[in-house]
């Protein structure tokens, strides 16, 4: 499955009677939808595409009944903005109970929440058997990489990105996410590619719906666009609602379209075959860009991703930070970032002092440290991780055998307990909002007897005073991610809690901070 998804029939409509004529003008009946479900079999397009909360949570069970082993299911988790392990493996499970299947053919993680963490779980379920593929949704540009990147570093590959994209709403393409698509073999599915039922003409008997109460004057100005679909439309036999799914797919986009009737599903298969030119693309575009119409909006749903709060912040800010660092960090005219470079001969020193197979750069950056270890002791097994997919994307460019790059966070580290021999960490801590999670994350993946070396910020107290409520809040206003600095009696205290024994804690020159802890041995 993949290339081979021309179309998607949309089920958002199906089930409760009530949401039905509220969304639709009308209550289908189940016969109805069946003799729906047989036409896109028979048209070669019966993939269907539900989520949970669709017909008022009445569309998944409908869908179970209706779509028998010859047909495939895209069904979606979507997360809300507290994450709580376990959360996706239970709404899955319901998910196949739905359905009367072991296994869904796509999967989409439905919003931009705790990208990392959700994504674990699904992954989780993949390599179980229990789901085929696995997409996002409603995903911008840097979070389709990053969670790209976290499904490459466990083998997997991001199948699709499913977002709202129509003739009226070209932000993705013009943002760049349908091009990255494109190259990188991923599919993009586009939802309301009729804007609920706004690039249909109105009839004058036709049902009243939500939208159509809603967005009734702005329908009046694209009257000057339904002429021009229709004389396109009509060199091709295509009505106007066709024309707006042809439009989708001929520029290589997987139209998702609600249908409950058989006539409706017949529409969307004819218009999907059909290749507008680039003269009649380009006409189109002019057409709606002159109505400057908006109905739904690209974002419409970004008030239910998490934003806002302290940790999310911060992290925001790192990564856009680093993302714009990433191509000069190993350059020499790398400006401030130059100052990381004191910190290795140090971490070095302190990793020679004892043998050691497997570590972990947290922070890593495009790999530095790791590619002078490397240059040292090929034979090692190194793991860098850093937050940013750019620098990442970097490190890998590098080609260094056996060394593994992976995109994370140094908070809650995305590793078995007890896998590495040592942990460093160089000028990254102070870009972590919740420092303890890092100690606790720490001890937890170390091996017994294992070692952190850490470098970083501190300075005595007034001067430390000034870089937490002076220096760092500038540097977040220029779009940097710095959080705090710590003195040594609370790094001291972060070791305590996590249960790891201080070796080493001192300050040095230029204001850094040497740590050397280790986890206690069995």
């Amino acid at each position: 499955m993949g290339t081979e998804v021309k179309a998607v029939v949309g089920t958002n409509a199906w089930g409760d009677a009530l949401y039905g004529k509220m969304l639709r003008g009308s209550y289908v009946e189940e016969d109805v939808i069946r003799a729906a479900v047989q036409t896109a079999i028979d048209e070669d397009i019966a993939m269907f595409d539900t989520a949970r909360d669709y017909g008022l949570g009445k569309g998944q069970p409908m869908v179970g009944r209706l779509c028998g082993k010859n047909t495939l299911i895209s069904a979606k988790y979507t997360p809300g903005t507290k994450y709580k392990a376990g959360q996706v493996r239970a709404s899955f499970e319901k998910d196949l109970h739905d359905f009367g299947r072991e296994s869904v053919d796509v999967y989409w993680l439905h919003l931009p929440n705790s990208i990392q963490e959700n994504l674990s779980e699904m992954i989780e379920l993949y390599r179980e058997g229990k789901i085929r593929h696995i997409g996002v949704s409603n995903f911008n540009l840097e979070e389709c990489k990053l969670a790209r990147q976290i499904l490459l570093d466990a083998g997997i590959d991001l199948y699709g990105v499913q977002n709202h994209f129509s003739l009226l709403d070209r932000k993705w393409e013009k943002e760049g996410l349908v091009r990255w698509c494109r190259e990188n073999g991923i599919s993009f599915w586009a939802w309301a590619v009729l804007e609920e039922g706004m690039l249909v003409p109105p009839k004058k008997t036709e049902k009243k719906t939500i939208m159509k109460i809603l967005f009734g004057r702005k329908r009046r100005k694209l009257y000057p666009l339904y002429r021009v679909m229709r004389e396109i439309g009509k060199t091709h036999h295509l009505s106007i609602p066709q024309v707006a799914m042809c439009y989708v797919s001929s520029k290589g986009i997987v139209p998702v379209c609600g249908c409950r009737k058989s006539y409706q599903v017949k529409e969307l298969a004819e218009a999907v075959k059909v290749p507008l030119g680039a003269e009649e693309l380009e006409k189109l575009e002019k057409a709606a860009d002159k109505t400057g119409v908006k109905i739904l909006g690209a974002d419409m749903f970004r008030f239910a991703v998490k934003k806002g709060d302290r940790e999310t912040r911060y992290k925001d800010l790192t990564i856009r930070e680093f993302t714009k660092a990433a191509d000069v960090y190993e350059s020499g005219h790398a400006g401030i970032y130059e100052m990381c470079k004191d910190d290795y001969p140090f971490i070095a020193g302190e990793l020679a002092k004892e043998k050691y197979t497997d570590l972990l750069d947290c922070g890593c950056g495009t790999g530095p440290m790791i590619s002078l270890l490397y240059e040292e002791d090929p034979a090692k097994h190194y793991t860098g991780l850093d937050i940013t997919p750019r620098m990442i994307e970097v490190a890998k460019a590098k080609n260094l055998t056996g060394v593994s790059w992976v995109v994370g966070d140094c908070e809650n580290l995305p590793f078995e307990d007890n896998m590495f021999d040592a942990v460093i960490c160089s000028n990254s801590f102070h870009h972590y909002p919740n420092p303890q999670k890092f100690f606790d994350s720490v001890q937890r993946v170390l091996r017994p007897g294992g070692r952190l070396i850490l470098q970083d910020y501190t300075a005595p107290g007034p001067i430390l005073w000034l870089m937490n409520h002076t220096e760092m809040p500038l540097a977040n206003l220029i779009g940097h991610g710095d959080v705090g600095a710590y003195s040594l009696d609370e790094v001291r205290d972060f070791c305590r809690k996590s249960s790891l024994q201080v070796e080493k804690l001192e300050s040095g020159k230029k204001f850094r901070l040497h740590l050397v802890a280790r986890k206690k041995k069995t």
